[in-house]
Formats: structure tokens, sequence, C-alpha cells
């Protein structure tokens, strides 16, 4: 991924492009399903706004991501794809 980080630096078409690690909770069962490995590429298009591409490694799981920060401690992510999700998010900053 370095390879690919600095191309992009060149070219400064994303603002993230990376590999990560998630892990799920279906909400019928609060079933927790194994860590996955996703891709995910996206631009911060406003101050609030996020848009991204999220691609699984290890299945075929694929999903737009759309995050709004709503304020400094809460977000709203919003996933559509091949499983649809939602979520609100709070963050505690100590800086």
């Amino acid at each position: 991924m370095m390879l690919a980080g600095s191309l992009n630096e060149q070219i400064g078409l994303f603002d993230d492009l990376g590999v990560a690690s998630r892990k799920e909770r279906t909400l019928a069962n609060g079933t927790v399903s194994p860590a996955e490995q996703v891709v995910t590429v996206g631009r911060q298009l406003t101050r609030e706004l996020y848009l991204g591409y999220e691609y699984g490694v290890t299945s075929a799981h694929q999903a737009v991501k759309l995050a709004y920060q709503l304020s400094k401690s809460w977000s709203l992510v919003l996933r559509a794809g091949t499983v649809g999700s939602a979520e609100t998010r709070y963050t505690l900053r100590f800086d």
C-alpha cells in the first residue's frame, strides 16, 4: 500500500486510501461477524461529509460509505451495497 499511497500523494485523487479490519454486529441476534480485511478509498467532500468505497478482501462485500459529522463528538455513517447498514458513532477526544 505504500506505493499506492505515494502515487495518491502525487495525483491527489483520494483523501483516504488503506486497508482496515472491520467487524459487524447483527441487530437481530447480536452476534459479531469475524474480522474482515477491507480496502477503503474515499474523499472528504466537505468539512462534514465523507464519501468512500469499501471492498472486502476476504469476501464479496462491497459498499459505498457516506459519513456525516453531526458535531465534534457525533457522526452518522450510512453504507449501501451488498449489505446495507446505518450507525451512529460517538467519539471521545482527549486533545
